[in-house]
């Protein structure tokens, strides 16, 4: 399959090399930053476009790696008939690209990738979306490429699977680093909350997260939480309020059983 690359970071990079060991051509790579996209290009030896102008209507796929907000901006100078044009961002609708192709379709990994840190392995998940039989043969492709877990569904979905990764994944980061930094705060090593953190990741494998919640929220137990507060009133307000609409959730998910 023949393809073109728009864009230049984390996700421009995992598409050129996984593309590049499934046995793909690249015709060329585009991106708005001039080093980048030389740094990209040499690793991986593609060839460069100097302006959009230059896509050939003609090659199977044109990928849109690049951030969510740019993408209206890059496809104004896009036209294709034949081509398949593709993003691969989890919260833009497909539609964002039907006034500049006949075949529109979504290729999201499910992974926080970093072109520094590229993933080794194949187990996570590709969504994938196609608005033709074309785009969908061609963004299969394209997935079958990137992992061995891929799975088609609608916007709407994706939409809402974005949302499910952004809470459970980049909220629980936030959170992660919060803690690490109260520990640093306290001269206390990292290190005695990993196997903590290890074990919490690693039960929800084959538990459900419901099943397994522990804690002073979970229990009730007002004296420890207000103890915490106290503790807390020297951190920003927004921790503060963090915990307490965390407790409350875990609260209200979890009511004490009725008294006899």
């Amino acid at each position: 399959m023949t393809y073109a690359l728009i864009g230049t970071g984390n996700m421009a990079w995992l598409m050129a090399s996984r593309m590049m060991a499934a046995g793909h051509t690249c015709t060329g790579v585009w991106g708005r930053n001039s080093q980048a996209t030389e740094a990209l290009c040499s690793n991986f030896h593609l060839p460069r476009l100097n302006s959009l102008s230059q896509l050939h209507d003609g090659v199977d796929a044109c990928i849109l790696a690049v951030s969510d907000d740019a993408i209206p901006m890059v496809i104004k100078e896009l036209a294709f008939r034949s081509t398949t044009l593709i993003h691969t961002a989890g919260s833009v609708p497909i539609q964002v690209l039907e006034n500049n192709c006949l075949n529109a379709g979504v290729v999201w990994p499910v992974f926080a990738i970093r072109k520094n840190e590229l993933p080794t392995h194949r187990q996570f998940a590709t969504i994938i979306e196609g608005g033709t039989k074309q785009a969908l043969f061609v963004v299969q492709a394209v997935a079958k490429a990137l992992s061995d877990i891929n799975y088609e569904t609608n916007t709407p979905k994706r939409q809402a699977l974005h949302l499910a990764a952004v809470i459970g994944s980049n909220f629980t980061n936030y959170l992660l680093a919060t803690s690490m930094e109260m520990c640093e705060a306290q001269g206390l090593p990292v290190s005695l909350l990993q196997p903590l953190l290890f074990q919490t990741f690693t039960a929800t494998r084959n538990r459900n997260p419901a099943d397994l919640q522990t804690g002073p929220a979970r229990r009730h137990d007002m004296e420890t939480m207000n103890a915490h507060l106290r503790m807390l009133s020297k951190y920003p307000e927004h921790v503060e309020d963090l915990y307490k609409v965390l407790s409350k959730a875990i609260m209200d998910k979890y009511p004490l059983p009725l008294k006899a």
